[in-house]
C-alpha cells in the first residue's frame, strides 16, 4: 500500500541494469520504485503493493513463457487505471503500435531513454505525479 504523498512505480525489466537505470532516474523522497525481474516477479509485487505506474520491458531473455505484449494486455485487465509506459531496446513503430494495442500509455525505446525523456513521459501519462518527480 502506497503511503500518502508517495507515487509508487513498479519496474518490470529481466536486466538488473536496466531496472537500476530507471529507478535512478525517478526515485525521490516522494517515489518509490519497485524493481521485478520477471513477470512472475511482478505477479508477487502486485499481491502486497499497488503500484500508481508502471514501466515494462518487452523482452524477457530468460522467460520465453512471458514477454511485454502479453503481460501489458494482462496488467490493463487487472489495473485499467494505472498507466504502463513500454521501455524496450526495440525501437520499430510495430513494437510501440503493438505494446500501444494493448494498452501501454507510452513507448520509449531505451536508445532514446533519459531522465529528461522519461520524465516527460511520466508526466503525460500522470499528470499528478509532477508533485512527487525530482526536478
Amino acid at each position: 500500500m502506497p503511503k500518502q504523498n508517495q507515487l509508487v512505480v513498479l519496474t518490470i525489466d529481466d536486466h538488473a541494469s536496466q531496472r537500476a537505470r530507471i529507478a535512478e532516474m525517478l526515485e525521490g523522497p516522494s517515489v518509490r520504485v519497485i524493481e521485478a525481474a520477471s513477470v512472475a516477479d511482478a505477479l508477487e509485487v502486485l499481491e502486497r503493493d499497488q503500484p500508481q505506474l508502471v514501466t515494462l520491458d518487452i523482452v524477457f531473455d530468460d522467460d520465453h513463457e512471458s514477454d511485454g505484449y502479453r503481460f501489458c494486455a494482462r496488467l490493463k485487465e487487472r489495473l485499467p487505471e494505472v498507466p504502463i509506459i513500454a521501455i524496450s531496446s526495440r525501437g520499430r513503430g510495430v513494437d510501440k503500435s503493438l505494446m500501444q494495442t494493448r494498452g501501454a500509455a507510452d513507448y520509449i525505446p531505451k536508445s532514446e531513454l533519459t531522465r529528461e525523456r522519461l520524465r516527460e513521459s511520466v508526466l503525460a501519462v500522470l499528470p499528478a505525479a509532477a508533485g512527487y518527480l525530482p526536478a
